[in-house]
């Protein structure tokens, strides 16, 4: 754990961003089920960004909703930052989110 928040810290601040606190509720489009997430940090125009520092990253809930706050702030997709060179991201996140490696640099 401690690796995977000194890793978002990293990709957070190179990508000059702030970390966000604030949750959201939010309804999982696969479920149905309504739910809490707290994405890593916002663009400016309120498009989500998540830091993953996982061998894996795949299709959870905490995405899923994530996701739907991109769709409700902008009509885009969310942000996932692979932190992991290697990592792998299964196909139906790379097909529903912006998936960017951990040197990504925001447009402003």
């Amino acid at each position: 754990m401690r690796k995977g928040l000194q890793t978002e810290r990293e990709v957070l601040e190179s990508a000059d961003l702030s970390k966000n606190t604030t949750k959201a509720v939010v309804r999982d489009p696969k479920t149905g089920e309504y739910g809490n997430t707290i994405p890593d940090s916002y663009l400016p125009d309120g498009t989500p960004v998540e830091v993953k520092d996982r061998a894996r990253i795949s299709d959870s809930p905490q995405l899923r909703r994530q996701n739907e706050l991109a769709k409700r702030a902008t009509g885009g997709q969310a942000i996932v930052v692979r932190a992991r060179d290697n990592g792998i991201v299964s196909s139906t996140v790379m097909d529903n989110m912006d998936v960017r490696d951990r040197f990504f640099k925001p447009l402003r």
